[in-house]
């Protein structure tokens, strides 16, 4: 069941929250990267603009079951861990065999890896780096796209006023 709360705002964000516990087979943070697709230059990016931004300090690189997969970045939301998984448009895929065969198994393998966070009590939040990276340098973009990722994998209706709800770190918006 969702929180009462209609959109996600910073104030939804546990600020102070520990990662899950290390005793906690399931997972653990750690500062690896993802191997699943992902340049860590962009999980820094986004984290930055999580940190500075929101206020916020996500687990990076968190291993879940094991070693089956991880998580880019970790955070709670309504008691609930929020994978953020930064994912490849296909526009930005580059392979050898350019798109097709590579592409159909790079979405497998993202829905395989959704589906293994799921299985580990994980909501997914996915955030497409072609739009990151469209954003350029405007953090107010960014933040827009991670409160709208993790709306979204919270089921939590979509904003259609524009309006939204920030306490502390605000996004410097008039509406």
């Amino acid at each position: 069941m969702l929180a009462s709360a209609m959109y996600v705002s910073s104030a939804d964000f546990s600020h102070d929250a520990p990662p899950p516990r290390e005793s906690d087979e399931r997972s653990h943070f750690s500062q690896a990267s993802s191997s699943c697709g992902t340049t860590s230059s962009l999980i820094q990016d986004v984290a930055r603009v999580m940190e500075s931004r929101l206020h916020l300090k996500p687990g990076r690189g968190c291993i879940v079951g094991e070693g089956l997969t991880t998580v880019d970045l970790g955070i709670f939301v309504d008691g609930k861990q929020i994978a953020i998984q930064l994912d490849q448009s296909p526009a930005t895929i580059s392979t050898p065999e350019g798109t097709g065969p590579s592409t159909a198994r790079l979405f497998a393998e993202r829905k395989t890896q959704q589906r293994v966070l799921q299985s580990f009590g994980w909501v997914v939040a996915s955030l497409m780096d072609k739009e990151w990276h469209d954003a350029g340098s405007d953090d107010h973009v960014k933040v827009h796209l991670i409160v709208e990722a993790v709306n979204k994998a919270l089921g939590k209706e979509d904003d259609s006023q524009g309006e939204h709800h920030y306490h502390h770190a605000g996004c410097g918006c008039s509406h």
